[in-house]
């Protein structure tokens, strides 16, 4: 019976202090904000060419446990192509944004246990507040399923994203030591490629449609654990998006969800042509 409390005790302590370890994790943070609604013309609208405006504001958090926040401004071209039964389009973002990065311990009074890839030294002077840009480019291409009533789904879609960045942001994820956080992502060139779907509705003002997207970063990471060994990861995320037009307008509202990182986006485009 004594044998038995001490295991159950020491288990105790064990999984408490494992609960109390800190993690790092600084990826990019265009990490489940690169995949921007675009907005195309319904096949029904008879519209085999169209160029938009978009902007954009995004909010989110990433880190472990989403410890820190992010904002974001975005702002797009794209042109849109339709023919038979694909569409596709092409164009270039701009993103401008914060990302606030939250001091670890002991600096904050909690100690950190058993996490020997974790220097708060190198990380805490780049706490508060840091600028990230990027300019890219982004594509895609999709099959749809024209609807009698002139909605459509378009059931099968590949889109792709590149970017090039800059900011405080981005110098502190490149100049950081990989045994001072546990996964870092310090390249300036970021990519995504993601697998889409989206099913329209004619209504008789405008179209409503839900587009869902599955999406990767292209090239994988190294990943540490607390007791430094390494592993590769390849970050992914979900994309939900909620989208509305009328006319020469459209509306959208978007909930990312990736690894270690959370985003929402609301969105407007126009029809410039």
């Amino acid at each position: 019976m004594m044998r038995l409390s001490k295991l159950l005790f020491y288990s105790l302590v064990l999984f408490s202090t494992i609960s109390c370890t800190q993690y790092a994790y600084f990826q990019s943070p265009l990490h489940t904000n690169t995949l921007g609604y675009r907005e195309q013309p319904l096949k029904s609208e008879n519209r085999p060419f169209a160029l938009y405006a978009n902007a954009a504001v995004a909010t989110g958090n990433a880190n472990e446990d989403l410890r820190d926040q992010l904002t974001a401004f975005i702002g797009a071209f794209h042109a849109a192509h339709q023919f038979g039964n694909f569409q596709a389009y092409y164009g270039s973002q701009l993103t401008l944004g914060g990302y606030k990065l939250l001091p670890y311990a002991p600096q904050i009074g909690t100690p950190t246990y058993f996490n020997s890839n974790l220097d708060e030294t190198l990380i805490n002077p780049h706490s508060g507040k840091n600028s990230f840009g990027a300019l890219g480019f982004s594509g895609g291409i999709n099959y749809l399923i024209p609807f009698p009533k002139g909605g459509e789904w378009r059931a099968f879609g590949l889109e792709a994203n590149w970017n090039n960045q800059w900011g405080e942001y981005q110098d502190f994820r490149s100049e950081l030591s990989t045994s001072a956080a546990n996964l870092i992502d310090p390249s300036k060139k970021f990519a995504t490629v993601a697998f889409t779907s989206d099913i329209i509705a004619k209504l008789n003002a405008g179209s409503i449609g839900y587009k869902f997207a599955l999406g990767f970063r292209t090239g994988e990471l190294t990943k540490y654990d607390r007791s430094g060994l390494p592993s590769k990861v390849l970050p992914g995320f979900f994309s939900n998006t909620l989208h509305y037009s009328y006319d020469r307008y459209a509306a959208y509202t978007q909930l990312n969800w990736g690894y270690s990182a959370l985003s929402f986006h609301f969105g407007l485009s126009y029809r410039l042509r």
